[in-house]
């Protein structure tokens, strides 16, 4: 898809990707787990994608 599309031209690896929905047939989110941070570009691209409402980064410290 487009997600991964964006993310490997970036050459930044998923990690782990989770779906899940909002209600039966509702939204849905996505969560996308990556090796390296994403940058403004990337960040821009995945907001323009046709379907995407919104685009988040969370950073949790290493362990």
């Amino acid at each position: 898809g487009a997600v991964g599309t964006i993310l490997a031209e970036a050459a930044i690896n998923i990690s782990s990707l989770e779906l899940s929905r909002l209600s039966e047939r509702g939204d849905a989110m996505m969560f996308v787990s990556v090796d390296d941070p994403l940058g403004a570009s990337v960040l821009a691209q995945l907001r323009g994608v046709d379907g995407i409402v919104d685009v988040r980064v969370v950073e949790l410290p290493a362990r």
